[in-house]
């Protein structure tokens, strides 16, 4: 069991992943642990923040006084709000409006921030509950709103903002003009009111992307048994696979639209993709939500990989999305020769597979330069998979790499 380096805070209690058995519990100060059990917090699970169940669990990080114990849903891929579209930003500042004027409704605060917001089936949901308290707090409903905008909160802490709202809100000024307005509004409710009102205004920028429009992916049906048919159709080499393998948890690199995302979780894997376009990553969690999957998208550029938060304690998606299965369809092709050499693209990529990885080769780059798929193969045995085969893909002369880490080498052919 270990504690999150992302668990700064620890007087107000902290999570122990049990990552072997896939179980995640929750530090509960005594003096909170019974609005977790208490009708108001019940009629808003999976709406508002995640389910708890009572344990009984122990262990030395689970034994200090003062605290109460509760399991809490195990989250495979987090995806923290600098790695969220455009669009499932705003959708969170509107969950937190809302949950502070449920709150306010009952007579309690909380003070949070965007950090604890994550996507869970392509919508935000709150993953840090340990943070409720009696009473109405306007200030605390500003720090744990607007600390995002601003970059500090009104509790003096930092919020430890790496994107500025100017780069993500196209009407930012407009937004900003109107939330200063507010500050004479002293009644809580009615604050929160006009606070979200003010935030459905924002437009967050959705920059065009030369792969918005590939058809595949982008018409991908909207039932479940003509999806899995429709992604088999189209990637046969890949589909069969996931349905052979099953994996439990699944990378998907170059997502699109989610299509063989949402292929995998079909089978029963949770899985999580990402891509370089605010509009793919918005309609594929929009997808998700509407098919009531286990997916979760993210808009993260492949060739410019960050690590998040005060002394990169929230960490990269390399770190956070580790899971069994890799996939990644003809992605090498338009990342090769750019601001990265082509070992350490697949060595990051391979460092998310614990199982294998599946990657889709085109012999040339967007500008026509060979690719060495001999020098991707020396990578990945280099990593220890130790078993590789090739596979046909289409159109020739693609193919897929298929690299385990059991069995033997085995030669192209």
């Amino acid at each position: 069991m270990r504690i999150p380096e992302s668990c700064i805070a620890r007087d107000r209690g902290y999570v122990v992943l049990d990552e072997a058995a896939r179980r995640a519990y929750r530090r509960i100060p005594k003096d909170r642990y019974s609005f977790l059990l208490s009708e108001v917090y019940q009629n808003k699970v999976d709406i508002f923040w995640t389910k708890v169940n009572p344990t009984s669990v122990s262990g030395e990080l689970l034994s200090s006084e003062g605290f109460e114990n509760v399991e809490v849903e195990y989250i495979d891929h987090v995806v923290y709000w600098p790695e969220m579209s455009t669009a499932d930003r705003k959708a969170s500042f509107l969950l937190l409006c809302d949950i502070c004027t449920y709150l306010a409704e009952h007579d309690m605060h909380m003070e949070s921030h965007m950090w604890n917001v994550v996507l869970q089936h392509g919508k935000p949901i709150l993953i840090d509950i340990g943070d409720f308290f009696e009473g109405i707090s306007l200030q605390s409903v500003k720090s744990t709103i607007l600390g995002t905008i601003y970059g500090k909160s009104d509790l003096g802490h930092t919020t430890h903002a790496p994107i500025h709202p100017k780069k993500w809100i196209s009407n930012y000024s407009t937004i900003s003009t109107k939330l200063q307005g507010l500050d004479s509004v002293a009644e809580p409710l009615s604050y929160l009111h006009q606070l979200r009102a003010c935030l459905e205004e924002i437009v967050p920028m959705q920059d065009s992307f030369v792969w918005d429009s590939y058809p595949v992916q982008k018409n991908t049906p909207t039932d479940k048994a003509t999806l899995e048919k429709y992604a088999f159709d189209h990637r046969p080499a890949i589909c069969k696979v996931i349905k052979e393998k099953a994996p439990t948890t699944l990378v998907d690199v170059g997502c699109s639209y989610g299509l063989y995302s949402f292929f995998a979780a079909i089978q029963g894997a949770t899985t999580v993709g990402f891509d370089c376009s605010q509009q793919m990553i918005a309609t594929a969690n929009e997808k998700s939500t509407h098919f009531n999957l286990n997916c979760n998208f993210s808009y993260i550029d492949i060739l410019d990989i960050n690590s998040w938060g005060v002394e990169g304690c929230y960490k990269t998606c390399l770190e956070r999305f580790k899971s069994e299965a890799v996939i990644v369809p003809a992605v090498i092709h338009h990342v090769h020769g750019k601001n990265k050499p082509l070992e350490q693209i697949i060595t990051e990529w391979a460092s998310m597979a614990r199982k294998w990885i599946m990657l889709e080769y085109i012999p040339f780059d967007t500008s026509n330069r060979p690719i060495s798929s001999e020098l991707i193969v020396k990578t990945l045995s280099d990593l220890e998979f130790t078993s590789i085969k090739f596979i046909d893909s289409s159109p020739s002369p693609r193919y897929w790499i298929l690299a385990e880490k059991v069995g033997t080498f085995t030669e192209f052919g």
